[in-house]
């Protein structure tokens, strides 16, 4: 009775111990995931979550994925990202038995609905990165997550976010040059003419970026359908 009890309980046990690891940049946290649900190496905790977690902690290493790197900016914002794609995945998962059916089905659509939420946080978004970091993030991931209808959801909806809010801060930048227009000239306008102009040029370069990663996606599916 003492062996049948332990057998029964030992599932919860692993959830538990899943529960309370740490949340970091040490990725350990989906291959927890993974011992516990055993999703296989396509699976959200390793095919996704751990594999792209190593990616972004690698830049700015002397292994950086593909040579790549980010600004200050970007490293903070990739600090916060990470650990918020893993406490949303602690919350969200508790209720999910390891073995019951469906259950890496379920770990899968916890983690990329909380992509969203995660790459554009009010303190630290995706949105207010340069276009270097952003071009950066773009190239970590693999073409062939534009194929696959969760990737390609998230994506779309990220920059879809983004692109809003770089077209209205552009509008706006427009309107404050138009206002600086009517001044009198002097070097105090000059100056913040420039810095204008500078935005405008930058919003300008994030939104045509923004807008091929969405076009990218939504071709790349029609292809493949």
């Amino acid at each position: 009775m003492k062996y049948l009890f332990l057998f029964l309980v030992s599932p919860y046990l692993l959830w538990a111990s899943c529960y309370n690891t740490p949340i970091n940049r040490t990725c350990e946290y989906y291959q927890c995931l993974e011992d516990d649900y055993q999703c296989g190496a396509d699976g959200y905790p390793l095919g996704y979550g751990h594999k792209y977690c190593k990616r972004f902690n690698s830049l700015n290493t002397t292994n950086a994925y593909q040579g790549l790197s980010l600004s200050e900016k970007g490293v903070h914002w990739r600090n916060q990202t990470l650990r918020c794609l893993q406490k949303e995945l602690v919350i969200y998962s508790s209720d999910i038995t390891p073995g019951e059916n469906y259950a890496c089905e379920s770990i899968k659509n916890i983690g990329f609905k909380s992509h969203a939420n995660c790459y554009t946080q009010i303190d630290s978004s995706l949105c207010d990165l340069p276009v270097g970091d952003i071009t950066s993030i773009i190239q970590v991931v693999d073409i062939k997550e534009y194929r696959d209808i969760n990737s390609w959801a998230q994506m779309k909806e990220v920059f879809g976010i983004c692109v809003d809010q770089w077209t209205k801060a552009y509008e706006e930048t427009e309107n404050r040059l138009m206002q600086y227009s009517f001044v009198n000239y002097d070097e105090s306008a000059n100056f913040k003419n420039q810095i204008q102009q500078g935005k405008l040029l930058e919003l300008s370069e994030k939104i045509k970026l923004g807008y091929e990663v969405i076009n990218k996606s939504e071709y790349t599916n029609d292809r493949e359908i």
